[in-house]
């Protein structure tokens, strides 16, 4: 196999540990289904080889100190987020890498001076609360209350089933699922293979991985994961994002 510069470079700040395989054996990379979400070349310099450098298990690793394409959002009160009195403010990068390139500065495209068209998503169910409650002939004197979405929590998934109803007769029964779920319920592994199951699927691959990109109030966004069941939090909703069903005949 010819390894290209960049893999060069990062070879040459890699060693292998042969302790830490067991783990990973147990919980493979498999890049086939990995949905973009999970990994990314990263060059890591580690200041000796051994346990004693070794990173515990359930760490979480914080990225600092980075300059990323694309774009990212900042809102000037996070007491303010998600409702229509909003400031909120898009930083864009001069350049970016398009789906499907190679990861080189030669296969970026500048926008910079482009005219630039973006599409989003508003709630109208919020700005009518909010001009329900504002209302002079609803509102109680001297207070001034706000409406706020919340926290969206965007599902992603992919389920593999064999037999029973086709894909699209199935996605839109998970999508209501999804999204009439209070924020004190769990979005469940288990709820969702019912539903499958209900509509004639005699078998359904697993584990399914189970994804919530959560936009915070501070306009940062996390990923939660699991492969069991998610949660939200009171001030929380979960909102079908991309939902990917495949059917096997049986």
């Amino acid at each position: 196999m010819k390894l290209d510069s960049r893999r060069e470079r990062l070879l040459k700040h890699t060693f292998l540990d042969f302790r830490q395989t067991a783990e990973f054996l147990e919980h493979p990379l498999i890049v086939e289904r990995a949905e973009g979400l999970y990994y990314w070349d990263v060059e890591l310099v580690s200041e000796g080889p051994g346990d004693l450098w070794n990173i515990d298990t359930n760490q979480s690793m914080v990225v600092a100190s980075y300059r990323s394409d694309g774009y990212y959002l900042t809102t000037d009160d996070p007491n303010l987020t998600f409702s229509p009195a909003e400031k909120i403010k898009m930083h864009i990068s001069r350049s970016i890498l398009e789906v499907g390139v190679d990861d080189d500065p030669d296969n970026a495209t500048q926008i910079t001076g482009q005219s630039l068209s973006i599409n989003y998503e508003y709630s109208s169910l919020v700005q009518g609360v909010q001009s329900f409650i504002g209302a002079e002939s609803e509102r109680v004197v001297n207070a001034s209350p706000l409406a706020r979405h919340l926290i969206p929590h965007f599902v992603r998934l992919t389920i593999s089933y064999t037999g029973g109803a086709k894909e699209t007769e199935v996605l839109p029964v998970l999508e209501a699922y999804v999204r009439n779920l209070q924020p004190d319920q769990s979005l469940e592994s288990s709820d969702l293979q019912k539903i499958i199951s209900d509509k004639g699927a005699t078998s359904i691959s697993n584990p399914i991985d189970l994804l919530a990109i959560v936009h915070n109030f501070d306009r940062t966004t996390t990923l939660a994961r699991s492969q069991d069941g998610l949660t939200t939090g009171r001030l929380a909703a979960f909102l079908p994002d991309i939902l990917t069903l495949k059917r096997r005949l049986a």
